[in-house]
């Protein structure tokens, strides 16, 4: 079931080897400027950061830790590609290379690291949900 590779060995959207999918500290948690430039203007990115921290974020981790508990990794690929998704807009880095891994990884048929990048992923969510309630508070300064 393993797709021919556009960039990393592992598969599509994948880098080369395991060990590259758990070194995201090279990417931002977030992006301001990526952000506003998608979003049009910063008050509509304010916005959809609050939105993230207050309702997206918890509800899609809730919703990915529920899928996790039943071994349901379909519904755990599913929710990887619609956080990633969200992450594209608002300039959240380093979610959408987390989901993305996650989701791409499975998507290649390999298993091996699943657990590791399902933990990462939620660890991710938590950091970025951290960094933008900080940013928001910043703003209101």
């Amino acid at each position: 079931m393993t797709h021919v590779s556009q960039n990393g060995k592992l598969g599509r959207d994948l880098p080369d080897t395991e060990e590259q999918l758990f070194e995201l500290e090279k990417f931002p948690l977030l992006d301001v400027n990526l952000g506003i430039q998608t979003m049009g203007n910063q008050s509509l990115f304010k916005n959809l950061l609050n939105v993230m921290v207050n309702m997206a974020i918890p509800e899609d981790a809730s919703q990915i830790k529920k899928a996790y508990a039943e071994q349901d990794w379909d519904l755990v690929e599913n929710l990887a590609h619609k956080i990633k998704s969200g992450a594209l807009y608002c300039g959240t880095i380093k979610m959408q290379y987390a989901c993305q891994y996650l989701e791409r990884y499975r998507k290649a048929g390999h298993t091996n690291s699943l657990d590791r990048l399902y933990h990462q992923l939620m660890d991710v969510l938590e950091e970025t949900q951290i960094s933008l309630t900080r940013w928001l508070s910043s703003q209101e300064a």
